[in-house]
């Protein structure tokens, strides 16, 4: 079974039931579990130093960065207090979140990747990009997708269809 799960987080309020869900896994199965967020920057220039700009002191990436190892560390503390045993990564990459992830999954030996689905509609995911689709399309290990519950299927009332009176009158009840 599963030892090693890989959760993907994206910084969203997704991230929550992903978290409750894959603990409440872990802990019946007894898994490590990796708390993982990937930090997407443009890619270095000639000169190599694209990322220390990016990154660097009062910039909104190291606003990110910050933000992120601070939600891992409450992380960490939050499910090794419930039990767990919790490591955490934060990668800073030019590659896509999907790429990364992968590759970190990959590297790392985990037997299952576990993140929130993207409750977009499919030509949303396709124009502005969805890491849960790249990650279903490239991992090599099995990738479980979490909803949030905030998605519901629409229920229409349907009506007794209309009785054609001809065709009534033939025995047939038709439309």
């Amino acid at each position: 079974m599963y030892k090693n799960i890989l959760i993907a987080l994206e910084g969203k309020p997704t991230d929550e039931a992903v978290i409750l869900h894959t603990t409440a896994l872990a802990k019946k199965i007894a898994a490590t579990v990796t708390l993982l967020q990937v930090i997407t920057v443009a890619a270095d220039g000639p000169g190599g130093l694209g990322k220390q700009f990016q990154t660097e002191l009062g910039s909104n990436g190291w606003r990110r960065k910050n933000r992120a190892q601070e939600t891992l560390g409450k992380l960490e503390k939050r499910l090794g207090l419930s039990g767990l045993f919790v490591n955490t990564a934060l990668i800073i990459g030019d590659r896509s979140d999907a790429d990364e992830i992968v590759a970190f999954a990959d590297e790392g030996g985990y037997d299952l990747i576990v993140m929130a689905a993207d409750g977009r509609p499919w030509w949303q995911r396709a124009l502005f990009g969805c890491p849960a689709d790249g990650v279903h399309r490239k991992a090599s290990v099995p990738t479980l997708f979490i909803g949030d519950g905030t998605r519901r299927a629409r229920v229409t009332e349907r009506n007794a269809p209309p009785v054609n009176a001809t065709m009534a009158a033939f025995g047939s009840p038709g439309l």
